[in-house]
């Protein structure tokens, strides 16, 4: 028959514009063509001639679209999943949750005069993955609306009322990642330029070149305490919060904010708002815009007094935050922004409706 149609006779396995035909899926040898493409396009040379910003753009890039197609398709195996999320990192989110985010999207169907769930499995779902498409199902029916129409079908996730995988995506993340895993959870604050989430994003993982982790690295250091105080290791919570500089800064800024500064509070908690608790969605994001600036100034202040003996000033480190957090939100803010007097007042009142009838005295 094949000759007959002018075409070769082949046998499963085979691929069909890309796409594997008989493989078994759930096996990592059958997504040996997205490995390789990935591998390929990540290759180490790219890595030593890029900067972090650019090798994060590129990792991006090759992991939020090469898998796409099969992701659509088919559930990866955890080794997969694992293997590809080793390759990324800040900002690149949970693959696992862009896969189930992908499946459900096609597997919600109208039938009968009603929405379902169109599953259909070549064996028997049994086990764990049996629970964990149970509660893919049961998330998603407590977030959509579903009409007795081919056209009422709403996502309550997103305002316009449409199915985003990206939005279910993030939904998934926050139902299934652990809350305080720092590793696991990925800092992003949108009023800030790449490079602060960077450097949050590599404090967290303890990665900073403290001379603690300098040690661990077998780099030799006539001394281990810190260069500033000398009164204690140099680890990342002592160089950032404990040393007697640092903690000047972190009053002086609770202080301007009208707040108390947090008891045995670590980095993670100090920059995910600690003390702050009480305060609404967009207060809470400007001090945690706030918290991430002073962390990378008080970094940057440190190295300056360390390697070039320039004078430690913790006003001048202040005024500093207060600036670039300033400059920042006015340039990034979608909402309208306070004066540069009522932010230095009123700070937590910053893009808020009623924000220019304050008034200053």
């Amino acid at each position: 028959m094949a000759s007959s149609f002018g075409c070769i006779a082949s046998k499963l396995p085979f691929t069909y514009l890309g796409m594997p035909i008989g493989h078994k899926m759930n096996r990592k040898e059958a997504w040996d063509l997205v490995i390789n493409k990935v591998n390929k396009l990540l290759s180490d040379w790219k890595a030593r001639t890029m900067s972090f910003g650019g090798r994060l753009t590129l990792v991006k890039m090759v992991l939020s679209s090469l898998p796409v197609y099969f992701f659509s398709l088919f559930r990866a195996p955890s080794n997969v999943i694992n293997w590809l999320e080793r390759r990324g990192g800040l900002n690149i989110g949970s693959l696992k949750s862009k896969n189930l985010a992908l499946l459900v999207k096609d597997r919600v169907v109208f039938s009968s005069g009603c929405w379902i769930f169109n599953w259909s499995w070549l064996r028997r779902i049994t086990g764990r993955l049996h629970r964990e498409i149970d509660q893919i199902v049961s998330m998603v029916k407590s977030c959509t609306s579903f009409g007795n129409c081919e056209n009422s079908w709403l996502c309550k996730l997103d305002n316009s009322g449409l199915y985003k995988t990206r939005t279910m995506a993030n939904k998934i993340d926050e139902l299934s990642l652990p809350r305080n895993n720092s590793s696991i959870v990925t800092p992003r604050n949108n009023f800030l330029p790449q490079k602060i989430g960077i450097f949050i994003w590599i404090t967290l993982r303890g990665r900073i070149p403290v001379r603690v982790e300098l040690d661990k690295r077998g780099i030799d250091l006539d001394t281990l305490l810190c260069p500033m105080c000398n009164d204690a290791l140099k680890e990342v919570n002592h160089g950032l919060i404990s040393c007697k500089y640092a903690k000047e800064v972190w009053e002086g800024s609770y202080k301007w904010w009208g707040a108390n500064v947090p008891v045995n509070a670590n980095l993670s908690e100090f920059f995910n708002g600690a003390g702050h608790e009480g305060l609404s969605d967009y207060p809470k994001k400007i001090w945690q815009a706030i918290a991430w600036v002073a962390g990378y100034y008080i970094w940057m202040n440190r190295n300056l007094k360390v390697f070039r003996n320039d004078e430690w000033a913790s006003p001048k480190v202040i005024n500093e935050i207060q600036v670039k957090t300033y400059e920042w939100l006015n340039n990034r803010s979608k909402q309208k922004v306070a004066e540069w007097l009522q932010f230095l007042l009123h700070p937590n009142y910053m893009g808020l409706p009623h924000v220019n009838n304050l008034d200053p005295g």
